[in-house]
């Protein structure tokens, strides 16, 4: 069977109880529930979840929005990443419990079943942005969008990327745009890849893309 990955954000407004309705997180939400049902469909193995684990994003409640105001239990998962995306499973009709997750790469690739990685931009693109508007921000995100979309160079531009560059302009999940890098160059890099949303309106780069090899 093909590999199927779906690159989405794992920012609170993709939870509908977390954004209201600001019509920024309207349009991230409906491409990441479009992608991860198209996802599915395509491979309805159990997928897997690769996210970072730290615990300033971390709650005590299992399975629970509720530190981050909502009382939303989704059976699993203690960081607001996974949180997000167990949301946008629930959001697309699977059962958001099921998905297995992890904080390493190789794990992810290996797993049998689709995978969903949750990874965002630069959060310093416009002066809405968390950080402002920030020199470099506008580059790197260009080379997460590249990487998403499959376009040469941008893979070896976030592969050599500077840590301390990176946390300077809030691009917090470089050690996993660096591993989505590093799959381009390698097993991925025959993918068939459909970038479904680029959307800075919030200030930070979120990319929603699904690749198939």
């Amino acid at each position: 069977m093909n590999r199927e990955l779906l690159i989405l954000p794992g920012a609170p407004l993709l939870a509908p109880e977390l954004a209201g309705a600001d019509p920024a997180a309207a349009r991230v939400r409906a491409a990441v529930r479009a992608g991860i049902g198209d996802l599915l469909a395509a491979d309805p193995r159990r997928p897997v979840i690769l996210r970072l684990a730290e615990e300033h994003q971390a709650t005590g409640r299992i399975g629970s929005l509720a530190a981050w105001g909502a009382e939303v239990d989704l059976g699993a998962g203690r960081h607001l990443p996974e949180l997000i995306a167990r949301r946008m499973l629930a959001l697309a009709g699977a059962d958001p419990a099921a998905a297995a997750a992890t904080d390493r790469p190789d794990a992810a690739w290996a797993h049998p079943g689709p995978a969903l990685v949750v990874a965002e931009g630069p959060a310093a693109l416009t002066p809405r942005a968390p950080l402002t508007e920030l020199p470099g921000a506008a580059r790197l995100d260009a080379a997460c969008a590249g990487v998403a979309a499959g376009e040469p160079g941008a893979a070896a531009e976030l592969a050599a990327l500077d840590p301390a560059e990176a946390r300077r302009v809030g691009l917090h999940t470089a050690p996993v745009w660096s591993a989505l890098a590093a799959l381009a160059a390698g097993p991925a890099a025959e993918a068939t890849r459909r970038v479904l949303l680029a959307e800075a309106g919030l200030g930070v780069g979120y990319h929603v893309a699904r690749w198939s090899w």
